[in-house]
């Protein structure tokens, strides 16, 4: 997968460009390389889904992206379950996101919910969002928070 991280960095940082989701450093993707998973076809990665595991035992899905003409096969659904499959296999229950496409995330039955039910997410990310001056829902977040609980 090291060799996927050029191509991973590009799918994510062209998306940011567009504003659907934040930027990403090369030493931010090598450092959490585990937990990415990539859609290819051949050797060219046309899809990326990542998640980062908080200290109150959630998941949180990040950097999902494709490239856009391979967007509505269902890529970013199956890369959204791969990350579920591999958060339940470590015993995580809750899973969340800041996404500005909920229905991806709701296709996987995630439920839009309230920025209060991020608290942790907000107060180390978000604060330091360049789109955001005062957090969630101030008027430059683009995002929706979205979380799946499992029993």
């Amino acid at each position: 997968m090291l060799k996927d991280v050029k191509q991973i960095l590009d799918i994510i940082n062209l998306n940011a460009k567009k504003g659907t989701m934040l930027p990403k450093s090369k030493k931010e993707v090598l450092g959490m390389l585990a937990n990415y998973s990539v859609a290819a076809m051949g050797n060219k990665v046309i899809g990326t889904c990542g998640f980062k595991i908080w200290v109150d035992e959630s998941i949180e899905i990040i950097s999902l992206a494709t490239l856009k003409r391979f967007q509505g096969q269902g890529i970013g659904a199956r890369l959204i379950q791969e990350s579920l499959e591999r958060g339940k296999n470590l015993g995580l229950k809750r899973f969340f996101a800041m996404t500005v496409a909920p229905k991806v995330f709701s296709k996987a039955g995630f439920e839009v919910v309230g920025y209060d039910r991020l608290s942790l997410k907000i107060w180390v990310d978000c604060s330091d969002c360049p789109r955001n001056a005062s957090g969630p829902g101030d008027k430059d977040c683009n995002e929706q928070a979205v979380e799946l609980l499992l029993d």
